[in-house]
């Protein structure tokens, strides 16, 4: 009863005895009648025609064999007093629990922890008819304990199915949360569950894993490097010519050379950069001929074997 009707209902009573006591029978009568009225409507709000607030749902019971007998959805309903007694209240606003689900293992033996949580609310109208008597007594108390047990279950079940690197792979947390939520949802459906979301927080294995996963992501993005520099440089190479080529391949000859302590003239250095300029010959055009070295129109020094035309060393 409410304090303020429990109060009304007193103050009334006093005055129709004080009124009788003064023999002001009006008095004593209207204010017996008013507390008798403010009694009856207290009592048939309370266990004949009982309102269901929003966002909650009543629980009947029997009230001489306890047994269940229905949810009760927002609004007004009649009772069959004294029979029928509203025992719980079933909150329907949305539940946030936390689960922390330890040492679970991998489908390679490595233990890990996952954290989670999980939003949901409980709706009646998907619970099924035979559970009933048995969910009316576990949710109004029970339904984070059960949310939290199953929650755990699944992801247990869930990494024995993956490999360790499959918890920490790039785009791994989006998809575990799917995997969770499909899962929990058809499992607690017919407890009257709703899964609104559920996140992965946090995802903890041994130290020596930790590192060799690291590891193993630093080798990944150094490949991923290479092929990418190896396909430019096959881009750009596919854009020389023929004759491009030649040169390359002739200046590598040329750094070789140089690297092996050979030594060569400036002019045939020059001659060589051509397409096709190039011969193991000492230097030789591809008529055998050697070039002449200017102003004595020989292909021999004019000094005697010293010539002043520098020398390309490497």
């Amino acid at each position: 009863m409410n304090r303020w009707v429990a109060g009304s209902i007193l103050g009334l009573g006093a005055v129709a005895i004080v009124g009788a006591i003064g023999r002001w029978h009006v008095v004593a009568v209207t204010a017996l009648l008013a507390s008798i009225l403010l009694t009856a409507g207290w009592f048939i709000n309370k266990f004949v025609w009982v309102r269901v607030p929003d966002l909650e749902t009543a629980l009947v019971f029997n009230a001489e064999t306890k047994a269940f007998i229905r949810f009760l959805l927002p609004g007004r309903h009649w009772l069959l007093f004294p029979l029928e007694r509203v025992r719980e209240r079933l909150s329907l606003t949305a539940t946030v629990v936390r689960g922390k689900c330890l040492q679970a293992q991998t489908n390679g033996g490595i233990a890990v922890t996952v954290d989670w949580t999980a939003t949901y609310v409980i709706n009646p109208r998907t619970l099924a008819g035979e559970l009933w008597p048995h969910m009316a007594r576990i949710l109004p108390q029970g339904s984070a304990r059960l949310m939290r047990s199953h929650g755990n279950n699944v992801v247990g079940q869930m990494v024995s199915e993956l490999p360790v690197a499959a918890l920490t792979d790039e785009g791994s947390r989006g998809r575990l949360e799917r995997q969770l939520r499909e899962r929990l949802g058809w499992r607690l459906r017919p407890f009257g569950f709703q899964i609104f979301r559920v996140m992965i927080t946090k995802v903890e294995m041994p130290p020596q894993v930790q590192a060799m996963l690291e590891a193993a992501h630093e080798r990944q993005v150094y490949a991923i490097s290479e092929a990418t520099a190896l396909e430019r440089l096959q881009r750009a190479v596919s854009q020389f010519s023929k004759e491009d080529m030649e040169r390359l391949l002739q200046l590598k000859q040329l750094h070789v050379l140089g690297q092996n302590g050979v030594a060569l003239p400036a002019p045939i250095l020059m001659q060589n950069m051509q397409p096709g300029g190039w011969s193991r010959g000492g230097g030789a055009d591809r008529e055998g001929r050697k070039p002449s070295v200017p102003g004595t129109g020989s292909s021999e020094p004019a000094d005697g074997g010293q010539s002043d035309w520098p020398f390309v060393t490497n």
